[in-house]
């Protein structure tokens, strides 16, 4: 069985205590039963992570565009501190913009050489 509102509120407000940096605000809603997460700055979310596989006390997060329904980093990391969730898809997301912009940079410098210019 699922949770009630009560306890999707009341577990949402405890993850909402235990987020580190400002502009964290709850979010609870009903489908097929009732969930939570927390939210910020329109494009990063932590959620409890599934019961069935990790049990009560884990949390992922998901990043996207600003509103939300672009999910562009989902690393599948699981911690029980919401916070290093956080920290890690931060890391995972900058990893991968320095991967695109070496890579956007590559087309550049050879378009540059087609046309005779220096990099």
């Amino acid at each position: 069985m699922g949770m009630s509102k009560r306890e999707a509120t009341r577990k949402g407000k405890e993850l909402l205590a235990r987020m580190e940096g400002e502009g964290w605000k709850l979010n609870v809603w009903k489908n097929i039963g009732w969930h939570y997460c927390v939210r910020a700055a329109g494009v990063i979310s932590v959620y409890p992570s599934s019961t069935s596989l990790f049990g009560d006390d884990r949390f992922h997060c998901l990043m996207g565009g600003l509103n939300h329904g672009d999910i562009l980093w989902n690393d599948s990391f699981h911690s029980t501190d919401p916070n290093e969730v956080v920290r890690h898809q931060l890391e995972v997301a900058q990893e991968s913009v320095a991967a695109l912009i070496e890579e956007k940079q590559g087309i550049i410098d050879k378009v540059k050489g087609v046309l005779g210019e220096e990099s």
